[in-house]
């Protein structure tokens, strides 16, 4: 911005142009945004997936029928109804977290996972 700037500054060799002064007056606020702009992009890139499978993994739900093991049952998660397999017994009512997703099936267990994120979708 600044050499564009340049470019249009009064000289004895062009006729008309800016001042140095409103060519940097122009430029050092524009600058200033575009750097802060850029850095809330930046950071913005460190957040939690808000949609989507991602979101959903290691989230907490609630059993709404008694899951056993290896047999499909029903928890609610985030106001939804999802179809779950889990690994042990799991009583109505009980606080489940996701490990899994797999279509449109979850995995769950009764703690958090201490596996990275990134592996546990198919």
């Amino acid at each position: 911005m600044i050499v564009g700037a340049i470019f249009l500054i009064r000289s004895p060799l062009t006729s008309g142009g800016v001042s140095l002064g409103v060519a940097v007056a122009v430029t050092l606020p524009f600058a200033a945004i575009s750097v802060f702009l850029m850095r809330l992009v930046l950071r913005s890139r460190k957040w939690k997936p808000a949609v989507g499978v991602e979101e959903m993994l290691d989230e907490q739900g609630i059993a709404v029928e008694g899951l056993t093991i290896g047999v499909e049952g029903m928890i609610r998660i985030h106001g939804e109804n999802w179809r779950a397999v889990a690994g042990q017994q799991i009583a109505p009512g009980t606080a489940v977290r996701i490990r899994r997703i797999e279509g449109l099936s979850c995995s769950l267990s009764l703690r958090p996972s201490k596996t990275p994120r990134k592996f546990l979708i198919k």
